[in-house]
């Protein structure tokens, strides 16, 4: 008969998801610490045309939130 020590052997597969869930935990933290660059675009003009078709193309408003 095979006796087990209780509490003292864990499954292999409990082992497996717990070092996962360290692993995904971990690279979520770091991708939160990495800064991000956005694509910037020059201001608009306040008197400026669309171009034909913007309908289809869509346009693009850039807003100066420096302030």
């Amino acid at each position: 008969m095979h006796r087990r020590r209780a509490g003292l052997a864990a499954p292999l597969p409990l082992l497996f998801l717990f070092v996962a869930f360290l692993a995904a935990i971990g690279y979520l933290v770091a991708a939160s610490l990495v800064r991000r660059t956005a694509p910037v675009y020059p201001p608009s003009p306040t008197s400026r045309e669309r171009r034909p078709n913007w309908e289809r193309a869509g346009d693009t408003l850039t807003v100066d939130a420096s302030d």
